[in-house]
């Protein structure tokens, strides 16, 4: 339980950030799923083009953060969380 409460921790915060980016624009394409695409908070020339405020993009790149940060920790390898969880 312990092991998989960290990649649920940037679920959470995601759903959060997210939420809020949807509750501002009433759409959920102002969430970065790829973290390549040009809509990512590596890239927030669109974005920011659109409207978008800083409040906007501190959410846009926490939500990038919280992906990448999933993604990584859900690798199967032991020190991180995806080793130990294959591991139990």
């Amino acid at each position: 339980v312990t092991t998989v409460a960290g990649p649920l921790v940037n679920v959470a915060l995601y759903a959060i950030a997210g939420g809020l980016l949807w509750f501002r624009h009433g759409d959920w394409q102002a969430l970065p799923l790829n973290p390549l695409s040009p809509f990512s908070p590596v890239s927030m020339e669109p974005y920011l083009r659109t409207g978008f405020d800083d409040l906007d993009s501190w959410l846009l790149v926490i939500c990038g953060i919280n992906m990448v940060l999933l993604l990584f920790n859900l690798i199967p390898v032991f020190p991180l969380d995806g080793g130990r969880i294959l591991q139990a």
